[in-house]
């Protein structure tokens, strides 16, 4: 892991590489171990309309925490 400085000493440019590294890597965690965690054994769930909508939920709400967005309202 190497560290990026311009001819003028600024170290913006590896500020915002390494927030996008970390970015990426939170979306591959909640990929990788958090959404299998919460959806194991979904395929012997019978699921209605609002249970559907509640894990569509909880992933938007995951995900907009993960890229630092706000929610509406």
């Amino acid at each position: 892991m190497g560290t990026t400085i311009t001819h003028q000493n600024s170290i913006q440019e590896e500020i915002r590489s390494r927030l996008k590294s970390a970015i990426a890597l939170k979306i591959e965690i909640y990929r990788t171990i958090i959404l299998p965690a919460v959806l194991y054994g979904r395929k012997t769930w019978l699921l209605t309309l609002r249970e559907e909508y509640r894990l569509r939920v909880f992933e938007n709400r995951v995900l907009r925490r993960i890229l630092g967005l706000r929610g509406t309202g």
